[in-house]
């Protein structure tokens, strides 16, 4: 510890002292001995080499010293009660609030359920919800929590993995009335295949694993529709616009209800992609960041393996 801060870790006892208007009083309120308050203003002048009251049998007065260091120092002692009742806040009631990334359609279908009863949890966290489908700098963007899908580089971020991701390629009835179901992924090419696009990357090599082989291919689709958004991507293909290659859980309702029908299931690649719930790392971490990411890591699960 510096002697500045030494300095100031022993101004708050100066305002006591004089406020109390004497050593023994001031021990009195702080439950400390006599002595201990004697000695610690004894080591504050020391510490600036020279005194800071003058001591009679009477009373005590500030020396010129005293009286700016008294005024310069006038809201510490308030500003440091004030730091520990929001430190101790911090610590029994989280608050503030948490910023949670995710793709669009995942977090309509797995995230935005569980909305409700992290609030009812915890009433004093705000949330912030941002649903973008390209990829995210969580500490360029201020974001606490990320939902991703696939193997992550290493980074200072913590990473737990909450379910994995099955694709499956899809289109709408009508056009594969029109345009003829396909019985290998090599004939997508002479299909119309709607294209997930960001800036950074095109979409448009589509795995795949002949039966019985352990080998996963690519086969390349024609990018003439493409698309940044997950969602939209599904509604194209309900409209009629073509093939996806999506994940198999996100399309589920719309697999139920007849608007989409798989194809060429049988050349899925067994791989799954991990699915991964991010925090920033500990030490940048806020409590409040903490809880909404612990309760998720138990929360989301379930929903993404059908139990909910």
């Amino acid at each position: 510890m510096s002697i500045n801060q030494r300095i100031l870790s022993l101004l708050p006892l100066l305002h006591q002292v004089i406020e109390q208007g004497s050593f023994q009083q001031a021990a009195k309120q702080l439950h400390l001995p006599r002595s201990s308050v004697s000695k610690k203003i004894m080591q504050l002048e020391a510490l600036l080499g020279q005194p800071v009251l003058h001591r009679t049998t009477r009373q005590l007065r500030l020396t010129e010293l005293g009286e700016e260091l008294l005024s310069l120092s006038h809201g510490l002692p308030t500003l440091l009660t004030e730091i520990d009742s929001l430190l101790d806040s911090a610590q029994t009631t989280p608050s503030g609030t948490v910023k949670i990334s995710s793709a669009t359609l995942f977090g309509q279908q797995a995230l935005i359920p569980e909305i409700k009863a992290l609030r009812a949890l915890y009433p004093n966290i705000a949330i912030q919800l941002s649903f973008d489908d390209s990829f995210t700098d969580l500490i360029a963007q201020n974001i606490d929590i990320a939902i991703r899908v696939g193997h992550l580089p290493d980074s200072q971020q913590v990473a737990k993995i909450i379910g994995h991701k099955q694709r499956c390629f899809a289109a709408s009835p009508h056009y594969l009335s029109l345009w003829g179901r396909p019985t290998h992924p090599k004939q997508l090419a002479q299909h119309q295949c709607i294209i997930f696009k960001t800036p950074s990357s095109t979409h448009d090599h589509w795995a795949f694993q002949e039966k019985d082989q352990d080998t996963v291919t690519s086969a390349k689709v024609s990018s003439t529709l493409t698309t940044d958004d997950v969602r939209s991507m599904v509604d194209l293909a309900r409209l009629d616009n073509g093939i996806i290659y999506a994940d198999l859980t996100l399309l589920q309702p719309w697999l139920q209800n007849g608007e989409l029908i798989e194809v060429l299931s049988d050349y899925v690649p067994a791989k799954q992609e991990p699915i991964q719930l991010l925090c920033i790392g500990r030490s940048s971490r806020s409590r409040a960041a903490t809880v909404i990411w612990e309760e998720l890591a138990k929360r989301l699960p379930p929903r993404l393996a059908g139990e909910n």
